[in-house]
């Protein structure tokens, strides 16, 4: 057995009994026999984690100058706005990217974005002019038509089309999660290159980003920031538009679409009113319920102590996807059908302040 291949069955092994343990504690009234096994559920979900979190930081984490790729250091991302359309039958995605870039030298010429190589990119353009490009090692090489100065910034447009891949469970995965197909992405921390194009550095966050995306009108999506608008465009498919007004890391932006059974309530807090929104299979209707049971009290709870939750002009949810764990991805968490105690959903819930905001 590998070593990979070991770490996995370790991690699913460590998880498991929490996959199944679905008790919820009254934490006013607990035995010391709820104690010792809140403790212990708690000691091997954070073990699993951590193991994660060393190898990426064993992998990743190296001397900062080594954390961009090509001449990433020379510009800053300031805006996505993804456009997508997801294809079910051939599991394809195809779409483009507008993007706001500031140049952060004296004399910027090129531009270096991360795309594993299997997506296919069909033209870019440069404030409406078309671009010289290649694309190879997983690294789009772009050469603009001028030179923009410190501080200047300018638009870019990127057409791109073909199979986005799952690569040691980060990136964009079609299939069939507890009975239910799915697209769903998982990225943290460098797996956004694998179906979005992008600069897929952690600490370069867009200041917001627009996401549409076209999709089954059998299904329903979620992405990061407010659901602008959600509409039939014919032939069976539907559009919706996510607006996020926040800076946000790629990893963190993500998407998950399936027939999923959806609900929405309020949460109030001070002078705020935001939908909470809860996105499930119907093969966990538990979670449905565990969602919509503990999702405010959490938020209420949290922005007692920490301040009001970061993003209340917009939004919170938990949503379904095809990933063992779960993972706090911006204004709506994305969990395992199978992961939904009440204190999973606080840990989530509680990384929207510390982690992602």
């Amino acid at each position: 057995m590998t070593r990979k291949l070991l770490i996995l069955a370790l991690t699913l092994a460590l998880c498991a009994p929490l996959f199944g343990q679905l008790k919820t504690y009254d934490y006013t009234n607990m035995t010391p026999e709820d104690i010792a096994q809140l403790k212990a559920d708690r000691h091997a979900f954070y073990a699993a984690k951590s193991e994660g979190i060393q190898d990426a930081i064993r992998n990743n984490m190296l001397l900062e100058a080594t954390k961009v790729d090509g001449n990433q250091a020379d510009f800053d991302v300031r805006y996505y706005g993804l456009h997508l359309s997801l294809n079910f039958t051939t599991s394809q995605i195809s779409g483009y990217v507008d993007y706001k870039i500031k140049s952060t030298v004296p004399n910027l010429s090129a531009v270096d974005l991360n795309l594993i190589d299997q997506l296919s990119v069909d033209s870019i353009f440069v404030n409406g002019t078309p671009a010289f490009f290649s694309h190879a090692a997983d690294i789009i090489a772009i050469t603009l038509p001028g030179s923009f100065s410190t501080g200047q910034e300018f638009n870019m447009t990127l057409y791109y089309h073909g199979s986005p891949a799952y690569i040691n469970q980060q990136g964009m995965a079609f299939g069939s999660v507890w009975g239910s197909q799915m697209c769903f992405t998982n990225c943290e921390p460098y797996g956004t290159r694998n179906w979005l194009p992008c600069k897929d550095y952690p600490l370069d966050k867009p200041d917001s980003v627009d996401v549409w995306i076209e999709y089954p009108s059998t299904m329903k999506c979620m992405s990061a920031g407010a659901i602008i608008s959600d509409v039939s465009i014919g032939g069976g498919r539907n559009l919706v538009h996510f607006k996020h007004n926040y800076p946000i890391a790629t990893y963190l932006l993500a998407i998950t679409c399936s027939n999923f059974t959806t609900s929405t309530q309020t949460w109030t807090y001070d002078s705020y009113s935001m939908p909470v929104y809860s996105y499930t299979v119907p093969a966990s209707p538990s979670a449905k319920t565990a969602f919509e049971t503990h999702m405010r009290p959490v938020l209420t709870a949290l922005s007692d102590r920490y301040g009001t939750y970061p993003y209340a002009t917009e939004k919170a949810g938990n949503a379904h996807y095809g990933w063992g764990g779960a993972m706090e991805h911006q204004t709506c968490s994305f969990y395992n059908p199978g992961f939904y105690t009440d204190w999973v959903i606080a840990h989530e819930t509680g990384h929207q302040w510390f982690g992602d905001m």
